[in-house]
């Protein structure tokens, strides 16, 4: 069950994902995106929430999320994004999610929506650096 779980939080993830490449998001964007879009449904969050209780000490559950985070790394790389900037991005992005999980003082909407847009905007300025 932990696994059918872990894989389903996994999966409902990656659609956000891709369906924010659908909309011409590079892949380090459509990561923000799907990560603040994640944020207002309320039974991902919960059910979140109990997988991650049960796999905190489960090394092979995890594999899945080290699997993850290893793709948006690659990703990352071929889209141009320093290594710096998007770990920035994958641990705010862990940060929001792991706050919302266990009511640890979330950013608001407001807040949530101010802290997307200045990810949004250190990767453009990066992005326009590059291209400069």
């Amino acid at each position: 069950m932990i696994t059918a779980l872990n894989e389903q939080a996994g999966q409902q993830f990656q659609t956000l994902v891709q369906q924010e490449l659908e909309k011409g998001s590079s892949y380090t964007l459509a990561y923000i995106q799907a990560t603040r879009t994640q944020m207002n449904e309320a039974d991902v969050l919960s059910t979140d929430a109990s997988m991650l209780a049960a796999i905190a000490n489960n090394r092979e559950a995890l594999a899945m999320w080290a699997d993850e985070y290893n793709q948006f790394r690659i990703k990352a790389t071929e889209e141009g994004v320093p290594q710096e900037l998007a770990s920035v991005i994958r641990l705010v992005c862990d940060g929001i999610m792991f706050a919302h999980l266990f009511d640890l003082d979330p950013p608001g909407e407001e807040e949530l929506t101010r802290v997307v847009q200045y990810l949004e905007a250190l990767l453009k300025k990066e992005k326009d650096e590059v291209e400069s």
